[in-house]
């Protein structure tokens, strides 16, 4: 979309100065709270009818989809860092005896798995590497790979949909089941209780 067009679009979600800056300032780390602070709003006003104003939405969705494609970002590049994150193991990064323990060359480590190091410092014992925090990695995956099928399933699918997701053989597989279950008269109703 060109400057006109985005122009054009923003002033069609009809928002005032305070709430374009409170939308700036949300897409920077998500925190409402904080946001609401910068862009001086009253401390009264909860961050529920900000989020909620007509308009807001839209347009951070806008802003979202703007940075996203300034950074090149993508859900799979982001769940590639991720698995990195979860599955690498210290091993990847040095050996060890019950002696002694070595750290690997940098040439020796795999590039990609340098994604997994928070922090390489040198103490008094020796070289210290820390590696990001793999259990919040490994329960991120964890809940993009059990997202519930059934959500999808309630959906409307036009032919291109349904060749898209039976393509899949996750997805194939998930929508088997449910159907499945439908055939054996379970239904869909009881796995709402497993949401929460």
């Amino acid at each position: 979309m060109n400057e006109i067009e985005r122009r054009k679009l923003v002033a069609s979600f009809k928002l005032s100065a305070q709430q374009k800056r409170f939308c700036h300032e949300y897409v920077k780390d998500f925190d409402a709270g904080r946001a609401l602070r910068d862009a001086g709003y009253n401390p009264r006003v909860t961050t529920t009818k900000v989020l909620g104003a007509e308009g807001i939405k839209e347009y951070v969705d806008l802003l979202c989809e703007e940075i996203t494609e300034r950074l090149k970002l993508s859900a799979d590049a982001i769940l590639d860092e991720m698995k990195v994150i979860a599955f690498s193991r210290m091993e990847d990064f040095c050996s060890w005896t019950t002696k002694s323990i070595t750290v690997k060359k940098l040439e020796q480590i795999p590039k990609e798995k340098l994604a997994a190091i928070q922090e390489i410092s040198d103490t008094a014992n020796g070289v210290k590497i820390k590696l990001h925090n793999k259990m919040d990695a490994l329960e991120r995956l964890h809940k993009y790979v059990q997202a519930k099928p059934k959500k999808v399933a309630g959906k409307t699918f036009n032919i291109q949909n349904a060749i898209f997701a039976l393509s899949d053989p996750k997805t194939r597989d998930s929508l088997e089941h449910l159907a499945m279950k439908e055939l054996n008269g379970q239904g869909l109703q009881g796995d709402d209780s497993e949401d929460s």
